[in-house]
């Protein structure tokens, strides 16, 4: 009896792990929390690159779960901004982990093709006119996630 309860643990800690590791798979390289005080701003994850890691998790696993999704294709999914800036603002964020345009790829080039593609057909869908695309670079992004505004003022 006991070693079924011992057995059972091993392989509930197993399938945790294995799911953990599948989540987490895809997602760029960030610095691991320490486990005491932080000695610099460089040894802890900052509030950006926590989100952006959800965001990345987010997005491989539940994307779905996103609220107010305006559009969604193999690349991207386009939601509203919980924090517009705008008249309109329309958040885009490719569904590959990628923290900001310095860390793009060419491998990464028909993922953020994808997203200007998806950000077109909502423009034309929602019959927006006048609009810009902004993006924000490190240091200045809300979330450590690549993500492009539809923005019209």
């Amino acid at each position: 009896m006991r070693f079924a309860k011992v057995l059972a643990c091993v392989f509930l800690f197993a399938a945790g792990f294995a799911c953990g590791a599948a989540v987490f798979v895809r997602t760029q390289a960030r610095p691991l929390p320490p486990l005491r005080q932080c000695e610099s701003a460089d040894a802890c994850l900052s509030d950006a690159q926590v989100l952006g890691l959800l965001a990345s998790v987010g997005l491989r696993v539940a994307p779905g779960l996103m609220p107010d999704i305006v559009g969604r294709s193999r690349e991207c999914v386009g939601i509203r901004s919980p924090k517009p800036e705008a008249r309109v603002d329309l958040v885009f964020f490719p569904r590959r982990d990628i923290r900001n345009l310095l860390d793009v790829t060419p491998a990464d080039q028909a993922v953020v093709f994808g997203c200007i593609a998806l950000m077109r057909d909502v423009a034309e869908h929602e019959g927006l006119t006048r609009w810009k695309i902004v993006t924000n670079g490190p240091g200045v992004q809300e979330i450590a996630y690549l993500h492009f505004h539809l923005m019209v003022e």
